[in-house]
C-alpha cells in the first residue's frame, strides 16, 4: 500500500494527502530579459538557494546568452538539474526577491493555487532522489547539468495536502531555517571578533605591546627563543608492535602525525613518549598547523612537539603560535617540510604571567562559546533533517 500520510504531522491535521502530478499544480515559466538593467542576475546554489551571480563569479558571467535568461517573479520556483555533491539530483528553490533573471536551462515553474514555499521545501527535501534517478536520461552533461527534462520533472508523482497544512508546514521550516540562519550568523560573528583579538592582542610588526590589551597590564613584552622557554623533539617511526587503529582497553593513547584537526590521529598505542601537556606542530602537509594536547600522547611522522620547561601559560603560548602558522620559510626543494633547527629560533613575545592568564582566559572563552554555537547548529540542522524526513509523504 501506498503511503499517503507523513509520519509526523502538524497539529490539528489528519486525513489523507491527495496524490498528484506536478504538473497538475503548476505552470511553466518561460518569460524573457525585458531589457532592464536593474533586474538582479542570479543563480541557484544547491547549499543555499539563490543567490548573486556575482557571489560565485568574479566577473560579469551571462554574457551575450542574457537575452536568453529567465524573469523569475517572487514566489516562483526554478529546480537546477546540476548535479553537485551537496545534492546529487539537482535542487529546487523559490524566488524570495521581487524579480530576478536566472539562467534558462533552469527548469522554472509557478504553483497555482496552493502554496509554493510548501512545495519549495516538499521538491527539496530529498524525498524524490531516487525518482529523479530513475529519470536521467544518461549520465551528467558536460555543462554538469543531469540529462531530465523538463516534462520528465513535471511527472514526477507528489502527495498534496490540505492549503491550511501546506502553510502550517511551510512556517515551520521557515521559522527552524530563521533560527538557523539566526545561529550562523551569531557563530560567524564570534569567529571574527576573534580573528580581531588574534590580530590585536598580540603584538605586531616588531612591536614590543599590543594594539589591545587586557585592563590592568602595561611594559613592554620579552622576546624569546623557543628552544629557550620549550624542549623540542620530532616524532619517529609508528610503534608497530603496539598499535591499534582504534581505541582498545589496551591501545588508548592517542597516536599523533601531521594534519589538522582530527586528520592528525594516526592511531592508538600503549606507551606515551609525550606526557606533559605540550603543543604539536606539523611538519609536513599543512605546516605550522598548531595544536594543543593536555594528555599524554605518542608522536609521528617527524610531528614537531614542542613542551614547556619555564614557566609559562602554555594556553596563551598555543594562541601566539597560532598567530604565526602561517609565516614559516619553508624551502620548495624537495619535500617541504619545518624541521626542529628550523623551529628553535623562532621567537614568542611574552607578557607576564599574570598577563598571559587573561589572555588565554579571553580567547579560550571565545573558542568555548565556539563550540557551543556549533553544537547548536549541528543539532537544529539534525532537527530540520529529521522533520524533512517525517513531514512529508
Amino acid at each position: 500500500m501506498n503511503k499517503t500520510t507523513p509520519e509526523l504531522r502538524c497539529v490539528g491535521f489528519n486525513g489523507a494527502w491527495k496524490k498528484i502530478n506536478l504538473k497538475d499544480i503548476s505552470t511553466i515559466v518561460n518569460r524573457k530579459y525585458n531589457g532592464d538593467i536593474n533586474i538582479p542576475i542570479m543563480m541557484i546554489s544547491a547549499s543555499t538557494g539563490f543567490i548573486e551571480q556575482s557571489e560565485k563569479y568574479s566577473s560579469y558571467n551571462a554574457g551575450e546568452s542574457l537575452r536568453k535568461y529567465t524573469l523569475l517573479y517572487k514566489g516562483e520556483l526554478s529546480y537546477n538539474h546540476g548535479y553537485s555533491k551537496f545534492r546529487n539530483f539537482g535542487s529546487c528553490f523559490i524566488l524570495d526577491v521581487e524579480k530576478a533573471l536566472i539562467p534558462f536551462v533552469y527548469h522554472s515553474f509557478s504553483i497555482i493555487n496552493d502554496n509554493p514555499s510548501f512545495f519549495a521545501i516538499y521538491l527539496n527535501s530529498g524525498i524524490f532522489d531516487g525518482e529523479l534517478k530513475k529519470r536521467v536520461s544518461s549520465s551528467a552533461r558536460m555543462d554538469g547539468l543531469l540529462n531530465i527534462s523538463f516534462q520528465s520533472y513535471m511527472n514526477l508523482e507528489i502527495h498534496k495536502p490540505s492549503l491550511s497544512e501546506q502553510t502550517a508546514i511551510a512556517t515551520t521550516f521557515q521559522n527552524l531555517d530563521r533560527t538557523i540562519t539566526i545561529k550562523k550568523e551569531q557563530h560567524e560573528k564570534t569567529k571574527n571578533i576573534k580573528k580581531a583579538l588574534l590580530t590585536k592582542m598580540f603584538p605586531q610588526n616588531g612591536a614590543k605591546v599590543p594594539e589591545v590589551r587586557c585592563v590592568g597590564f602595561s611594559g613592554e613584552w620579552e622576546s624569546r627563543r623557543l628552544e629557550e622557554i620549550f624542549d623540542i623533539i620530532a616524532g619517529g617511526d609508528v610503534p608497530k608492535e603496539s598499535f591499534s587503529i582504534n581505541p582498545t582497553e589496551k591501545y588508548k593513547v592517542e597516536i599523533l602525525s601531521n594534519g589538522i584537526e582530527n586528520k592528525s590521529l594516526y592511531g592508538y598505542t600503549e606507551y606515551s613518549k609525550v606526557l606533559q601537556p605540550s603543543l604539536t606542530i606539523s611538519a609536513r602537509g599543512t605546516i605550522g598547523w598548531t595544536n594543543y594536547v593536555d594528555k599524554p600522547f605518542f608522536p609521528i611522522v617527524r610531528l614537531l612537539v614542542i613542551t614547556p620547561k619555564a614557566k609559562l601559560n602554555l594556553r596563551y603560548c598555543y594562541f601566539y603560535m597560532k598567530t604565526i602558522e602561517n609565516d614559516y620559510e619553508v624551502s620548495e626543494s624537495g619535500i617541504p617540510q619545518l624541521t626542529k633547527p628550523m623551529l628553535k629560533d623562532i621567537t614568542i613575545l611574552l607578557p607576564t604571567l599574570k598577563e598571559q592568564t587573561a589572555i588565554a582566559t579571553t580567547l579560550q572563552n571565545l573558542d568555548n562559546l565556539l563550540q557551543v554555537q556549533t553544537t547548536e547548529l549541528y543539532k537544529l540542522e539534525n532537527i530540520k533533517k529529521a522533520l524533512l524526513a517525517k513531514m512529508f509523504v
